[in-house]
C-alpha cells in the first residue's frame, strides 16, 4: 500500500481499491492532457492559415468562373450540359 502524507498528519495508508482508483484518474488525467496537446497541435496551422486568408475575403478572392471555361466554345459548353439536362428526362422515361 502507498502512504501519503497529509498536511499536519501521519502519512495515510490507501487500500488497494483506492490506490487502483488514484491510479487510473492519474491515466486519466495524462490521457486528456495528451489529446489536448494534439488537438492544439493540430488546431494551430489551421488558425494561422484562417489569420493568414481572412483579409483576402475569400468570398472577393474567388473566381466566378472556373479556368477551363475560360477557353472553351460555345459547341463544348453546348455539349457539356446536354446528358445534365437530358438525365432527369432518361430516369422518368424509365420509371414508365
Amino acid at each position: 500500500m502507498a502512504d501519503v502524507q497529509a498536511p499536519g498528519d501521519q502519512p495515510l495508508q490507501l487500500t488497494p481499491k483506492e490506490e487502483m482508483e488514484t491510479t487510473l484518474i492519474q491515466s486519466l488525467i495524462a490521457s486528456y492532457f495528451g489529446i489536448t496537446r494534439q488537438t492544439i497541435q493540430d488546431l494551430v496551422p489551421k488558425a494561422i492559415m484562417h489569420l493568414l486568408a481572412s483579409p483576402c475575403n475569400l468570398a472577393s478572392c474567388k473566381m466566378t468562373d472556373p479556368p477551363g471555361q475560360l477557353l472553351e466554345g460555345r459547341d463544348t459548353a453546348t455539349a457539356r450540359h446536354e446528358p445534365v439536362q437530358a438525365g432527369p428526362v432518361c430516369r422518368a422515361a424509365v420509371r414508365g
